[in-house]
């Protein structure tokens, strides 16, 4: 693993929350940096110097109190103090982290430590009741950043002069964003942009902290910082004065203040960056992922990959995309293809349409004759002849017979006959409860009865007669 180096800058600023007469003139951030964990000296770091990254490493930490008159300054500070106690120099010595799934564990167990510190500080003096923090931790070891917060305090990441960010905040919006409900764009601007859904000091539970751990490379620029800074700044514009500003951490710094007040800052602002100035070269291929990470967490459209893992790409409607196999992709064209030729089919065939069978209802007054037609769901080739006279609901079941038809009456079933066998066969009476079926005359009794003809019947009556208009 070839040597790290590294240069740093950490600036914290009251700025939008500025008041001289409060605590710290107003501002309720803290932060911590500590560039040599090997050494003996604690919370020690040189503006731009350059130097070598020791065995135990760097950290840099970054706390947001919240609580405004309810001591928001109190928390940062106690949140701060169990960052120092934890990364105490005899106490770190004594650890071993020789992986960063420990150093991650170290850190989560401070975080749950700090909370509990924050709910017995706020327990045992009113003043301080409902205050809290948020923190974020990252430690340079080796070749790899560990990543560990709560709250919506950041971590993003400069590598290849593209920008991301590394942590997921913990907040409303964050959580709509990644239900893909709005935009990370839409979130920028969003009303319950302040509503965070973690934090320490929650008297109901311990703090539940997320870590991500991944591999550094010669010009990466890590940022680490409080909302009062990406809260007015977009991603954008923090990557474009970064990249403008590589030369110095500190002039990068000052210039991302410059940019920041011009946007009308509103909240304390706390900054901490890192550039690594030596170490392994960035691969081709890392690059790639990065600059597809950054595609992802901005929703950007559509890309096509030739690999087998990648497939094609699809941007979802709101934000980011999802990734589907060459071969599902496939069988949805198939499925697609196969229902436009089913539809072709049906349209240009007219045996498979009598097979399939049109639903068709038709509705006749004996009075005046007129007739029309109408399209039923659950109807196929039957026709229902209404007297005018009869308003009960029919059902037509084609079951066995193509023509039956049952006809709900409320009347007593009567005994007739029914010459004309051809349309009359297969209609049945209700009478109650009881249902029997009855031969009708056609002649006599179609204008106390309904009826069941043949469809095929019917059409080339409607085919002959002016008198019969499709339903509108």
């Amino acid at each position: 693993m070839k040597q790290i180096k590294f240069r740093l800058t950490a600036y914290t600023d009251p700025a939008g929350k500025r008041n001289d007469e409060l605590p710290y003139k107003g501002n309720e951030d803290n932060f911590y940096v500590d560039a040599d964990l090997s050494n003996d000296v604690q919370g020690e770091f040189s503006s731009d110097k350059v130097q070598v990254l020791s065995k135990q490493g760097c950290l840099l930490t970054v706390a947001d109190g919240m609580g405004g008159a309810n001591a928001g300054e109190v928390a940062s500070k106690i949140a701060i103090d169990t960052v120092k106690e934890f990364f105490g120099k005899e106490k770190i010595k004594a650890q071993k982290f020789e992986t960063a799934k420990q150093r991650a564990a170290y850190m989560e167990k401070l975080v749950v430590q700090a909370s509990r510190n924050i709910c017995k500080k706020a327990a045992a003096d009113s003043a301080c009741e409902g205050m809290g923090s948020t923190i974020i931790m990252g430690w340079l070891c080796g070749n790899e950043l560990t990543v560990t917060w709560c709250g919506d305090s950041r971590a993003y990441v400069l590598r290849d002069g593209v920008l991301c960010q590394v942590s997921n905040d913990h907040s409303y919006v964050q959580q709509l964003v990644d239900e893909n409900k709005i935009t990370r764009d839409e979130a920028f601007d969003h009303p319950y942009g302040n509503i965070i859904t973690r934090s320490l000091g929650d008297p109901d539970k311990d703090a539940e902290p997320d870590s991500i751990t991944m591999k550094v490379y010669k010009g990466d620029i890590i940022l680490v910082c409080s909302d009062g800074l990406s809260g007015v700044l977009r991603d954008s514009t923090i990557q474009d004065i970064i990249n403008g500003n590589r030369d110095s951490m500190v002039a990068c710094r000052e210039a991302l203040w410059e940019a920041a007040e011009k946007a009308d800052w509103y909240d304390n602002v706390t900054a901490i960056l890192c550039e690594v100035t030596e170490g392994e070269k960035l691969p081709a291929a890392e690059a790639a992922k990065w600059k597809e990470k950054a595609a992802e967490q901005n929703g950007v459209i559509l890309e096509i990959d030739d690999t087998k893992e990648s497939g094609f790409r699809v941007p979802l409607e709101k934000n980011g995309y999802i990734r589907i196999k060459k071969k599902t992709l496939i069988w949805i064209f198939c499925g697609i293809l196969a229902l436009v030729l089913g539809w072709l089919a049906y349209q240009f065939y007219p045996e498979i349409k009598d097979k399939i069978g049109n639903d068709v209802t038709a509705t006749e007054s004996m009075e005046d004759g007129d007739l029309s037609l109408t399209t039923e769901t659950n109807l196929k080739k039957c026709v229902i002849i209404d007297t005018g006279e009869q308003k009960e609901d029919i059902e037509c079941k084609p079951e066995s017979e193509p023509y039956q038809s049952v006809e709900k009456d409320s009347r007593d079933a009567e005994e007739l006959d029914f010459e004309d066998k051809e349309n009359a066969s297969g209609c049945c009476l209700s009478s109650g409860e009881d249902v029997e079926c009855q031969e009708f005359d056609a002649k006599e009794n179609t204008g106390e009865s309904e009826f069941v003809r043949p469809i095929d019947s019917l059409i080339r009556q409607w085919q002959d007669s002016t008198k019969l208009t499709p339903a509108g």
